[in-house]
């Protein structure tokens, strides 16, 4: 095929694969080849048979582009030696060297370069987060001037592509595991083997999430975490026995027992899991190598932070041992806790609050466990008290706002079937929202008639139209004729989530009262 055209490097590639069939000790990318031997006699032997293939099929070689029995070398971007794989050092020194940007085409060039060794960088997406909503937000063609954060994200990416992980060679018959973690905004993994009795990153993975799967659950999240993993890992882990390992409970029990009621995706999700694997293990938060929720504070944030407080009547506390300290990769001195082996930061006031809500998101545990989870990586005066402020004081997920007067905003849902009375077996509830108060009207039938004439003549006819109506995703509230109803009435539908009674939560709390109350005065 004539070199140009659109499929000459694909039939060029398949060529040289052809060329190199059966060779194993031969790793090559269009022209290409890389000869990898244990011993120098074996390399010796290898070209022999690399170049006899050579010679079969007319491929020539130029003397000028050829390397032999070099220990290391570069190839496609990076330097490759017998242990590992790393990033080019003059590749790293120029994204080093990197301006911050001023204009989003500059930003998206750093984002191009950083991402190409994105597999490299623990927690990439976490660290990239703050740049990369950037770029959803702001013009081309306008001028750039990057937040507080997305300052702090800019310098810690660099430092972080800088003493980017060694990755090794991917080994053959070695075991494998998977260690997988979500946060409230990422998903992140780390492929490791098991090799000369120690474990060994093969590559990294790290994945923002999308706006509606920042909704999920925990172990909505965590489980979607497992499954993108494996999906970019499929080449890697397809037939071949691996152990994901996690810091959530639930996912081991459901994988190994199978108990559970799950939605639609997360049984889809599980499905795509176990066709892989089902050796899911419990690791504790502190032993996940790839924590993506960490502290949510990094060390820089906290240096910044203790300029500003007076560091000097820290040091004048007698139970905490404040003194100048390294922490972690960081270059420079950090007021830290040293009176104990593992050494603690000192938190500001500023920050303490993001410190609790971060690592209190991460399994959602008592005022004990998440005490229990600050303590061990951060110091700061009067610790125990603001953890249980928080715990107590702290903003729910969602808030529902309270309706500004009575029956202007009502919960509606079926009870049913029950035990047949007088032809009646089903039950249509209405809760206002305001005044807690609740209406019971008995139903022969759900059918979307039968309701809406309940709901009419009952709760309409009684206390007026409401603004807003909150039904789950039954077919009588899906129907057209209920549809037509609320619109000729001019009410708001504020529909629950499918297959999350919580969200119609008021009605459904009712309804466990109600079945109460009705066994008990059912006669059999």
């Amino acid at each position: 095929m004539p070199i140009g055209l659109r499929n000459a490097a694909q039939t060029f590639q398949c060529f040289m694969d052809e060329v190199t069939r059966g060779l194993r000790f031969c790793f090559l990318y269009l022209d290409d080849v890389l000869v990898a031997s244990h011993s120098k006699e074996k390399h010796e032997k290898h070209l022999a048979t690399l170049f006899q293939r050579f010679e079969k099929y007319g491929v020539k070689l130029n003397p000028a582009k050829c390397v032999f029995f070099a220990p290391d070398l570069e190839f496609l971007g990076f330097k490759v030696c017998s242990q590992a794989i790393k990033p080019l050092a003059k590749k790293v020194e120029a994204i080093r060297r990197f301006r911050q940007p001023t204009t989003m085409h500059e930003l998206r060039q750093f984002l191009g370069c950083v991402n190409f060794y994105r597999r490299f960088i623990p927690r990439a997406a976490t660290l990239l987060a703050p740049l990369e909503r950037l770029t959803l937000s702001h013009d081309s063609h306008n001028k750039l001037k990057l937040p507080e954060d997305a300052v702090n994200a800019f310098d810690e990416v660099k430092e972080a592509l800088a003493n980017a992980t060694l990755l090794s060679h991917p080994q053959e018959g070695a075991a494998l595991s998977l260690v997988v973690d979500a946060s409230d905004h990422a998903a992140g993994a780390a492929l490791q083997q098991r090799h000369k009795g120690r474990w060994s990153p093969l590559a990294f993975f790290s994945r923002r999430f999308q706006p509606r799967e920042m909704r999920y659950i925990a172990f909505g999240r965590e489980l979607l975490a497992i499954y993108l993993a494996i999906r970019h890992f499929r080449h890697w882990l397809e037939w071949r026995q691996f152990t994901v390992l996690t810091d959530h409970k639930p996912i081991v029990q459901v994988v190994q027992r199978g108990t559970g009621s799950h939605n639609p995706r997360e049984v889809r999700q599980l499905d795509y899991i176990t066709s892989f694997t089902s050796d899911v293990r419990h690791i504790k938060g502190t032993r996940n190598t790839i924590r993506l929720s960490g502290c949510g504070v990094n060390l820089r944030q906290l240096a910044d932070a203790q300029r500003k407080p007076r560091v000097a009547g820290c040091q004048a506390l007698q139970f905490i041992a404040i003194a100048p300290s390294q922490a972690g990769r960081y270059r420079h001195s950090l007021w830290c806790d040293t009176a104990q082996s593992k050494t603690r930061p000192y938190v500001p006031q500023p920050l303490r609050r993001k410190v609790i809500t971060t690592l209190h998101g991460l399994s959602h545990p008592s005022i004990r466990g998440s005490r229990r989870l600050v303590k061990q990586s951060y110091v700061w005066p009067g610790m125990n008290k603001d953890v249980a402020l928080h715990r107590h004081t702290k903003t729910p997920l969602e808030i529902f706002t309270v309706p500004d007067r009575r029956f202007d905003y009502v919960h509606v849902d079926i009870v049913g079937p029950l035990p047949p009375s007088r032809g009646f077996s089903y039950l249509l509830t209405v809760i206002d929202r305001f005044t807690r108060w609740p209406e019971v009207v008995p139903l022969t039938n759900t059918s979307a008639d039968t309701v809406c004439r309940a709901f009419l003549s009952t709760w309409v006819a009684r206390f007026g139209i409401p603004s807003i109506v909150t039904t789950d995703q039954g077919r009588q509230f899906q129907s057209a004729l209920w549809r037509e109803l609320t619109t000729a009435l001019g009410i708001k539908l504020a529909p629950a989530s499918a297959y999350h009674p919580q969200t119609n939560g008021m009605v459904e709390r009712f309804h466990r009262h109600l079945k109460t109350a009705l066994a008990a005065h059912h006669k059999p």
